[in-house]
């Protein structure tokens, strides 16, 4: 429970901009004092409330004064409480003397009175809300001057050191201050705070106002926990704390789009970035530079992973949460959208015992769902199937799947060369991402191991020009290199309603003029003309009217003809001109078919390419 008495004032005062012009104002300090406290506070990099009382101590108390003015935070005089041990050992000294915070008073059983001559400082707002969450107490934030704390800390050393003493001669220590105590605890373990978040997890909110519901009664454990739930029973892929102005925008990416749903208050900014940072192992400490973690929970008896990424940024860290089943059911070709002439060559060509079959696409298309696919049709007990992934999305029985780690030098490269000394049949690299990953994978391929991979480049064609950037010969790109795939996701139109949609007649003619143009070697099934197109009926249970995704492909398969071109000519449209002659067909012909079949939207179909940018202009 958060109290009203300071802790919102501190966050939306948190600006040093504020806090310099109101000394400036009341004379506190001159420009040319200011100018020196930016200086020393640039070099050190710490906060100005630190600085600023370390090089003007003679001006405690008119510096303090302006601090609590700002936070509207109430300033005592902390001489004229008595030190008491027992009171102030329930706070680690450790903590008390790092933060220059001490509890001086109580009122009943789960209320303390706290001061810090650092009122404006986000790191007390964060400790204050730590503290009460971890504790299930109260704090009553006060400012006070940094001597007055600095007195009551050194008296809070002095009766430390007897009762350490007391262990050794305990005659000589007072029983008054010999007590027990129970101290506060504040350094809640990782997995202390992910077993907490898994018995909140079963609040689930079903719809947005019962999510506002959660994020209005202010206890962080219980936001977060709501936030998460929400976005996997929407089937999000990520969730996005995004800091602004005065609140933070919680968006969820559902079906490859990102959308708005709520916003909180600023004011839980610290509150939320520790907690999740515990969640996932983080320093709560460093708030300078971008940090990346995960952390595992069950939810609903399916085991769900979180990658977290926290990003500095001039409102405040941004978090990013990917959200990953673990155990979730891997989808067969036919359920991902592969079907007639790119389904054939996928499976004959995964099928061989040797070379290379790669997937590409930018970030987010599906690129190891496919992969995944193909490990599902080629696993059996007599194929040694070795994987190489950043991170491990799926787990598959029976399959030696392993997380590489670049901090301790276990890279692609450096693990490819290990899998090579694992007498595997099928290596599967997450992605080829350098010149030499790619040679160790092109040298793979020719020894008699089938290679699975990724790329990112825009098609199919594309993929070839982008190995030889690599340093990869033509001829050994040819000899090694079995098939590329390119894909793109699309949104499905929702199940529980669709209706026709009214295409303008120039864009219908012109789509209509593409899908007949389509070579029947591409073995789709098309729609007779004139064709229809339908959009989704918003309903509760999708979101926009959509509900999931589905790939769309393109193949290219590189046999004698295509590798006779490759001496020759390596440019991406000559590599498609002859993959055309052989019945391929593109990505965005496929999306059309899709369309035309009702699978998903025109606005979708048009999406995945630049033709479908130029023609999306006409709707």
């Amino acid at each position: 429970m958060v109290k009203p008495i300071s802790l919102k004032a501190q966050v939306e005062a948190d600006s040093e901009e504020e806090i310099f012009n109101v000394l400036k104002q009341q004379q506190v300090l001159s420009s040319e004092e200011l100018d020196l406290v930016v200086e020393e506070k640039n070099v050190s990099n710490r906060r100005i409330e630190e600085v600023l009382l370390e090089k003007f101590s003679s001006k405690d108390k008119q510096i303090v004064r302006v601090l609590a003015g700002i936070s509207k935070t109430p300033l005592i005089n902390l001489a004229a409480y008595q030190f008491n041990y027992q009171l102030a050992a329930h706070l680690p000294l450790a903590t008390a003397e790092k933060f220059k915070f001490v509890i001086f008073d109580q009122i009943g059983d789960k209320v303390f009175k706290v001061a810090t001559p650092w009122p404006t400082h986000p790191v007390v707002d964060q400790l204050v809300n730590y503290i009460e969450d971890r504790n299930s107490v109260d704090l009553e934030l006060y400012a006070a001057t940094q001597a007055e704390i600095e007195e009551y800390l050194r008296q809070y050393r002095e009766q430390q050191d007897q009762v350490q003493t007391q262990a050794v001669a305990p005659k000589i220590v007072s029983r008054e201050i010999t007590g027990k105590v129970e101290p506060m605890q504040i350094n809640e373990t990782q997995q202390e705070a992910i077993s907490s978040l898994a018995k909140l997890l079963s609040q689930q909110p079903r719809n947005i106002e019962e999510l506002k519901s959660i994020t209005s009664r202010g206890y962080v454990p219980q936001m977060i926990a709501g936030i998460i739930s929400f976005g996997i029973y929407k089937n999000a892929s990520d969730i996005h704390f995004q800091p602004l102005t005065h609140e933070i925008r919680i968006r969820y990416r559902i079906d490859g789009v990102l959308s708005d749903f709520l916003s909180i208050k600023k004011d839980f900014l610290p509150s939320l970035v520790s907690r999740i940072k515990i969640l996932a192992n983080l320093r709560i400490d460093e708030n300078r530079k971008p940090q990346d973690g995960r952390f595992g929970v069950e939810f609903h008896h399916k085991k769900i992973d979180l990658r977290i990424s926290t990003l500095p940024t001039v409102y405040g860290e941004k978090i990013v949460m990917r959200i990953l089943e673990k155990e979730k059911k891997l989808m067969s070709f036919e359920s991902l959208g592969v079907a007639g002439f790119n389904l054939q060559k996928i499976r004959e060509n995964i099928q061989k015992p040797y070379g290379m079959v790669i997937v590409t696409g930018p970030t987010g298309s599906g690129k190891s769902t496919t992969l995944y696919a193909a490990l599902s049709e080629i696993h059996r007990p007599d194929v040694n199937i070795v994987t190489l992934e950043d991170p491990v999305e799926y787990e598959i029985e029976g399959v030696s799947q392993s997380q590489i780690k670049p901090q301790v030098g276990f890279n692609f490269a450096n693990g490819l060369r290990s899998i090579l000394r694992q007498d595997p049949d099928v290596i599967m690299i997450g992605e080829i991402r350098d010149k030499e990953t790619a040679e160790m994978a092109v040298h793979a391929a020719l020894t008699g191991h089938l290679v699975l991979s990724t790329l990112h480049t825009n098609n199919a064609a594309g993929a070839i020009p982008r190995l030889i950037d690599m340093g990869i010969e033509p001829f050994l790109i040819g000899s090694a290199l079995n098939l590329v795939v390119a894909q793109r996701l699309v949104r499905k139109i929702c199940p529980y309603g669709k209706k026709e949609e009214q295409v303008p007649k120039n864009l219908k003619e012109n789509v209509s003029d593409i899908i007949n143009k389509i070579p029947k070697s591409s073995g789709l099934e098309i729609p007779k003309p004139p064709y229809k197109f339908y959009k989704g009926v918003e309903d509760s249970r999708c979101h926009q009217g959509y509900s999931g995704r589905i790939g769309v492909f393109e193949t290219i398969e590189i046999n004698e003809q295509m590798q006779s071109i490759l001496s020759t000519a390596t440019t991406s449209a000559s590599i498609f001109k002859q993959a055309r002659n052989q019945g391929a067909i593109t990505m965005f012909e496929d999306a059309l078919v899709k369309a035309a079949k009702g699978q998903t939207s025109l606005e979708e179909a048009l999406r995945v390419s630049i033709m479908g940018a130029e023609l999306k202009d006409q709707m």
